[in-house]
């Protein structure tokens, strides 16, 4: 049966469907254009997950809760410090965040039971204490009707203006927490460029003056000191053309 999509339209639904992506149903058919087999595909998409929120039978599907402190290497609550994002587990920004409060604590409510990922962002005051173990990222599964209960320990740094962070995730990269993904993220020469794959696959940072990353996988990162003016195209040669950004150095 002919469909009317071109095959990168097929590719591209089913890799939608693959990575979990959260796209409204309005968004999967106009990138399927609206045949006969992208109504299958999407029709698939919400049989199998449920991305419009309801359970078998028409009934709102049950949701669950974050609950969170961030805190110093003693356990004592930090209060009003940084902000937390919500993101999903491909790596894609929810476009969720709350700033931690007096108490030092951090809520969510109405999350889709499953795989999500928690981000402390607080540029050049604090930052997560690897030392303790801790992950940022941090990797959570989300029961329905549940609370989950997570710490996030920091330790306070020294103001840093020579650093920035690009998530790779599947079939993106974007500047956090606010950068556009494939968008162009600009830096001053001598800034540290670091990526990092909170992705689920295996991804690269290949193109400019560094050449390649080589293979990252999950929880992966490579570093750049930008050390030549110019504008840098970059690619993952594992899932391009989907996944481009530009590097802009100035002088």
């Amino acid at each position: 049966m002919k469909t009317g999509l071109s095959k990168q339209e097929l590719e591209r639904g089913v890799r939608l469907v693959q990575a979990g992506d959260q796209v409204s149903r309005r968004e999967f058919m106009r990138v399927l254009g609206g045949s006969a087999a992208g109504a299958l595909i999407a029709g698939s998409l919400v049989s199998c997950g449920g991305n419009d929120g309801t359970a078998p039978g028409g009934t709102a599907a049950p949701k669950g809760r974050i609950e969170g402190t961030v805190v110093d290497s003693q356990g004592t609550p930090q209060p009003s410090l940084g902000r937390i994002f919500l993101v999903y587990s491909s790596g894609k920004m929810t476009g969720r965040y709350v700033d931690v409060d007096p108490a030092g604590s951090f809520a969510f409510g109405d999350v889709d039971a499953g795989d999500w990922q928690i981000r402390f962002d607080a540029p050049r005051v604090a930052e997560v204490d690897e030392g303790q173990g801790a992950e940022n990222p941090l990797r959570l599964t989300i029961e329905a009707g549940r609370t989950t209960t997570i710490r996030i320990p920091i330790v306070r740094v020294a103001s840093d203006d020579t650093e920035i962070e690009i998530y790779i995730g599947d079939y993106m990269f974007y500047e956090v927490p606010f950068g556009a993904e494939g968008g162009t993220a600009t830096v001053k020469l001598g800034t540290s460029v670091c990526w990092y794959n909170v992705g689920l696959q295996v991804h690269n940072v290949t193109g400019g003056p560094w050449i390649t990353s080589g293979d990252l996988n999950r929880a992966d990162n490579f570093i750049w000191k930008a050390d030549t003016v110019g504008t840098f195209p970059y690619r993952c040669t594992h899932h391009q053309p989907q996944m481009t950004a530009t590097l802009v150095v100035t002088a």
